[in-house]
């Protein structure tokens, strides 16, 4: 049961009690761009309605995340190191 005791017949919260986000607010909550908000709604077929102020909304579900990457900056100085050997690696084999 939800917080105002409705529910859909699966089980799941009834649309009132979703939250209806723009684009550029799922963007953010899932860490990609709005394009990519919005791309990611129509292939999920996420419910979609008009906002009175001309922007679209969406309801993106609540077991979306965003995606966690790994810092580059971590192993940054270890790449650099390693690309720098390679170049000079490829600068001798191009002199032979």
């Amino acid at each position: 049961m939800t917080l105002h005791g409705y529910c859909a017949g699966d089980g799941r919260p009834d649309a009132m009690d979703l939250k209806w986000m723009t684009y550029g607010e799922a963007a953010v909550r899932l860490g990609v761009s709005a394009e990519a908000a919005r791309r990611r709604a129509i292939r999920g077929k996420w419910a979609r309605m008009p906002g009175n102020d001309g922007r679209t909304r969406v309801q993106v579900p609540d077991e979306l995340h965003p995606l966690r990457t790994s810092d580059v900056r971590e192993t940054e100085s270890e790449l650099v190191s390693a690309l720098k050997s390679h170049i000079a690696t490829l600068n001798t084999i191009s002199i032979s």
